[in-house]
């Protein structure tokens, strides 16, 4: 039988990640509005911006979603003129994409707007709290998905969430720094 506190906690935390969630896209489709796009197209824009001149597959796997998604929100940025790719001919099945200028200076405001944004959310929160939410947050998504590491270091593909994050001087894994010396290490 199911205490109190698993009832609550059953609830909350699903309750609480996927509101996180919701007001995130919903304030990145905020910001896309006034250029016709959504917080979908919005993360693959932030994607190339971090590493232009992807291939589909490659663009896929580093944001972790299904090519068919990918091929959608690609075909509605080249419509709009913010991405290009380099095939040489429309028959053409190997071909990278790019940002255009267009899509470079759409990219990094979206950077900004998403920094901006995320420290907003911790108004009024220490910085010493901030490090003890990390840590608990890690702790619990280390027991949520027991794979963690290998996604994080694998040599194969970079994930995109790993460039976002912040070095705060600790050796814990999951900074795009400690990140980067593991993958550059023999």
């Amino acid at each position: 039988m199911a205490q109190r506190e698993d009832v609550y906690w059953n609830t909350f935390l699903p309750a609480f990640f996927a509101r996180v969630s919701d007001v995130i896209k919903n304030e990145m489709t905020k910001e896309l509005k006034p250029h016709g796009l959504s917080s979908a197209h919005g993360i693959y824009i932030m994607a190339l911006t971090l590493r232009d001149g992807q291939t589909m597959v490659g663009l896929s796997q580093f944001l972790d979603m299904d090519t068919s998604n990918t091929n959608h929100v690609i075909k509605a940025l080249r419509e709009r003129d913010l991405i290009y790719d380099d095939r040489a001919s429309e028959s053409s099945k190997k071909f990278k994409i790019y940002l255009t200028e267009k899509g470079r200076e759409l990219g990094l405001h979206l950077m900004d707007f998403q920094t901006e944004y995320m420290n907003s959310y911790f108004k009024g929160i220490s910085n010493e709290e901030i490090i003890t939410l990390r840590n608990i947050l890690l702790k619990l998504l280390k027991n949520i998905d027991p794979d963690l590491d290998n996604y994080m270091l694998c040599r194969y593909q970079d994930p995109f969430y790993t460039y976002l994050h912040v070095d705060l001087g600790d050796d814990l894994p999951y900074h795009v720094m400690n990140h980067l010396k593991k993958k550059e290490s023999p």
